[in-house]
């Protein structure tokens, strides 16, 4: 599931001295699970993962950076979880340390209800040809989807399913 913080869970004040331990969640974009649900809330553990998008997934200013734009972090927000701002050559070599980096990202806690918008995820079930041979992949990163669209030979069939 995507969950879509307001902003004031994601910096330090009284509701997380006194629900999270003192700390707020990580970034205002991330993915996860419900552990558990009351009337008005929710425990979740969630973890961060790159999206591609127009603006911050931590601070959710504007980006204009092509390779920002891609894993949805701008380069001072990058900085916090250590993901350096890198040139669109380095970006490819570099994919695959942000998704991991992004993923270390993790925070478990209650979020009151009000204060999220949960979005199921799409999954996309691929059947494609690539250099001859016939792949059967399901994902929901969106990288990986365009890349499956650009790359492959040819599309035998895709679905889509939310999860």
């Amino acid at each position: 599931m995507r969950f879509e913080f307001q902003a004031w869970l994601t910096k330090p004040g009284r509701f997380h001295d006194k629900m999270n331990n003192g700390i707020p969640v990580p970034m205002r974009v991330m993915f996860g699970k419900i552990v558990k649900e009351t009337e008005r809330g929710l425990f979740i553990e969630v973890w961060g993962k790159p999206e591609p998008s127009t603006y911050c997934l931590h601070c959710r200013r504007k980006l204009t950076h092509k390779v920002s734009m891609f894993y949805g972090l701008g380069p001072v927000c990058g900085k916090h979880f250590y993901i350096a701002d890198v040139s669109e050559e380095e970006f490819e070599a570099r994919l695959d340390e942000i998704r991991k980096k992004m993923a270390e990202i993790r925070w478990r806690g209650f979020v009151p209800k009000k204060a999220v918008v949960i979005t199921p995820e799409e999954f996309h079930t691929f059947e494609f040809v690539f250099q001859g041979k016939t792949y059967r992949v399901t994902t929901s990163d969106k990288t990986k989807i365009k890349q499956i669209r650009e790359k492959s030979d040819y599309i035998i069939s895709e679905t889509v399913t939310q999860g």
